[in-house]
């Protein structure tokens, strides 16, 4: 009798002993994985610095590309700004006049049009 519960506590204590063992074993392999994609991202860091970044900033037109990344203009240079046509309230009252079924029909296609 008292052999049976011995037996239940050695394989109690030993599937706790199991259990611990494979989560140690599960965290080893993410860490490990972790150090690698880690890795990989320092290399390609380190090979776009050395191909990319390094041969741009010596290049003869780096001066003009980094001052346009600081939004600094050279003295010839100038900002084009867009603006939209602002209709008056005549125009507008004059463009949303619709009195008959056809009118109503070019208008709704004009405003799909306009949207798309």
């Amino acid at each position: 009798m008292i052999s049976k519960y011995w037996l239940w506590i050695i394989t109690l204590f030993a599937m706790i002993v199991s259990i611990r063992t494979y989560m140690n074993y599960l965290a080893i392999e993410v860490s490990i994985e972790n150090v690698n994609q880690e890795t990989q991202q320092i290399t390609q860091r380190k090979l776009y610095e050395e191909n990319f970044l390094i041969p741009y900033e010596m290049s003869e037109y780096a001066e003009y590309f980094l001052r346009h990344e600081n939004n600094i203009l050279f003295p010839w240079e100038f900002i084009i700004r867009f603006e939209e046509e602002r209709l008056t309230t005549t125009q507008i009252d004059q463009e949303n006049k619709i009195q008959t079924p056809q009118e109503s029909r070019k208008h709704f296609f004009r405003t799909i049009q306009e949207k798309y």
